[in-house]
């Protein structure tokens, strides 16, 4: 999957889903990191709103 395929898809990720990538960079590779990363910059997030995602992903991996 290209760069540009991966930033498409990311756009129906949720931001949890993304968090788990750009949180877990070893296993992903530099572009497909990059794609995440550029898609959550695009969001209106707050502080709140990140914090959330994080307690949602944490309790996904407990």
């Amino acid at each position: 999957m290209s760069e540009n395929n991966f930033a498409e898809l990311y756009k129906t990720w949720s931001t949890d889903q993304l968090l788990s990538v750009v949180d877990n960079p070893d296993h992903y590779e530099p572009s497909v990191l990059e794609a995440a990363e550029i898609e959550l910059k695009s969001r209106p997030l707050t502080t709140e709103g990140l914090t959330a995602a994080r307690y949602v992903l944490k309790q996904f991996y407990l």
